[in-house]
């Protein structure tokens, strides 16, 4: 099941910090984040870097 799709995350600053509701929201034995490209010029995923993931829940 797909919870929450983002197109077009583009222009983040050095430290910037998004928060995302999700679609569907619910408590999940486990998670998987799908990137399928990035903001590199060339085609396909070149080069994702991630400094924090926080999953929190309210």
């Amino acid at each position: 099941m797909t919870l929450d799709t983002r197109d077009n995350e583009t222009n983040w600053s050095g430290n910037e910090a998004r928060c995302y509701g999700l679609s569907y929201p619910g408590y999940y034995n486990q998670y998987r984040l799908l990137v399928t490209d990035d903001n590199d010029s060339r085609n396909g995923v070149v080069v994702i870097s991630i400094g924090d993931l926080s999953l929190e829940g309210h």
